[in-house]
């Protein structure tokens, strides 16, 4: 089974597919397989190893559309007064990843999203239990796979030098793969529509504070920039703790604070003096069209999806090759709820910050359970 494309295919797929979705400037860029380095606000630097963004997948499985995925909203059929969201994403721009076996689950988030006024368009996950090894594989090679020169394994994509080079040596197990998967067949989807923006959520995504969540995204949304391509509703912290101080602080940036419990833009964020620190978990995030081609080019993928983006694209050097900036800083921002830590700590055991968080009180993560154990 073949997983990478020839440089002359590669560069075909980007180009029709960018054909096929631009409006606007898309990032197609390459880059030089140069060290890049992040800067903290204080002047310190932290250096990162190049990664290559432009390297599109073999096959991107159109026979695979979620052209008829329905929308749905919850479990009545009924629909509400819609979210500020639907303004910028459309009324069918929201979508949810979710397994067709796990209805309960994806009623449970659909009644929470509904009292933020979010009505998400259901689309069919790719199910670790059923799918084949090919479509697993072609998402991201199993890290204990038969063949030890196999594509994550290749002297080629464990060169951090090479323009080719892929993070990890593969997902752990069929649930990394498959939900890696399931955001690829996401972005293929929104790289189908045509508005602006399209919005992907996992299926266990609430709002933080949904009888005020509409009004607070309405305005924080006035203070997205017209530079950003990428705006995260959710994410992960994993900081390791440090002794009896506990764990390291984070430090965020904003470009504009809460206020009376409303939501902040963030442009940068760190832990500990490590500069620049993007975190993990892909709960829920907002795309621009033109940055789909250059996302579908980290696949495969060669570890799970929050650290293929996080080291395949964030920490990438920058497009402008400006000194101490990544991409991530170029294109991504997060939006984060004030006191979403705490709000989201009797939900799930992971450290969570955002405007949607997982809740795993009734429905449990996909992936590897998190012992609730101090």
């Amino acid at each position: 089974m073949r997983l990478a494309a020839s440089p002359t295919r590669r560069f075909v797929a980007v180009a029709l597919l960018a054909a096929f979705s631009a409006t606007s400037t898309s990032s197609l860029q390459s880059n030089l397989a140069t060290p890049a380095a992040s800067i903290s606000p204080s002047g310190q630097v932290d250096v990162i190893a190049s990664l290559s963004l432009l390297q599109v997948a073999a096959q991107f499985r159109p026979s695979r559309s979620f052209a008829t995925a329905q929308g749905v909203s919850t479990r009545s059929g009924r629909r509400g007064s819609k979210s500020s969201l639907h303004d910028v994403v459309g009324d069918d721009g929201v979508l949810m990843i979710h397994l067709n076996r796990a209805q309960d689950r994806a009623n449970y988030t659909l009644d929470l999203l509904a009292k933020a006024g979010i009505f998400p368009r259901k689309i069919p996950g790719t199910d670790a239990e059923s799918a084949s090894e090919d479509v697993l594989e072609q998402a991201c090679p199993l890290n204990r796979g038969p063949d030890p020169k196999a594509f994550c394994k290749s002297s080629v994509h464990r060169d951090k030098h090479s323009s080719d080079y892929r993070p990890g040596g593969g997902c752990k197990d069929k649930t990394e793969q498959a939900i890696t998967d399931s955001h690829h067949q996401a972005l293929l989807l929104a790289a189908e529509r045509q508005e602006e923006w399209t919005a992907i959520f996992e299926d266990d995504a609430v709002p933080v504070r949904p009888e005020t969540w509409s009004e607070s995204f309405r305005e924080a949304w006035q203070s997205v920039p017209e530079t950003a391509r990428l705006i995260r509703l959710g994410w992960c912290t994993f900081r390791a703790p440090q002794g009896k101080k506990g764990r390291l602080p984070s430090i965020f940036t904003s470009v504009r604070g809460p206020r009376d419990g409303n939501f902040e833009m963030i442009d940068w964020m760190s832990w500990g003096g490590w500069g620049y620190r993007v975190g993990g978990c892909t709960t829920a995030y907002i795309v621009h069209r033109s940055i789909i081609p250059e996302m579908l080019g980290i696949f495969p993928c060669c570890c799970a999806m929050d650290c293929c983006l996080e080291y395949g694209l964030f920490y990438q050097p920058a497009t402008h090759a400006t000194p101490g900036l990544t991409r991530g800083m170029e294109i991504m921002m997060s939006m984060d709820a004030e006191g979403s830590t705490n709000y989201s700590a009797t939900l799930s055991p992971l450290e969570q910050s955002g405007v949607m968080v997982q809740d795993n009180r009734k429905i449990d993560s996909l992936r590897e359970k998190v012992s609730r154990q101090p």
